[in-house]
């Protein structure tokens, strides 16, 4: 595929539990490509968001997050925040 005229990856995947994709472009048109994804995006209301809500969306479908690369040892009991947060 191609986004605003460069060469690009398309890849499905998700880190929040939705359907998502992810766009990989070589380096040298990744401004051109930021521009065109947000000007089309414009009239869907596209937003920039931080990379921390990732963890939040995470969190929000109940999947499990850990505040350091994932790894056996350590992973936090979603359990415990049921009764806090809201359905």
């Amino acid at each position: 595929m191609r986004v605003a005229g460069e060469p690009a990856r398309a890849m499905r995947l998700s880190f929040v539990g939705e359907l998502g994709w992810e766009l990989h472009v070589p380096n040298t048109s990744s401004v051109r490509a930021y521009q065109a994804i947000r000007q089309a995006g414009a009239q869907f209301g596209l937003v920039n968001a931080g990379y921390r809500a990732i963890d939040s969306l995470s969190i929000e479908k109940g999947l499990k997050w850990t505040p350091k690369p994932a790894s056996r040892e350590f992973h936090v009991r979603l359990s415990i925040f049921a009764a806090k947060v809201p359905a």
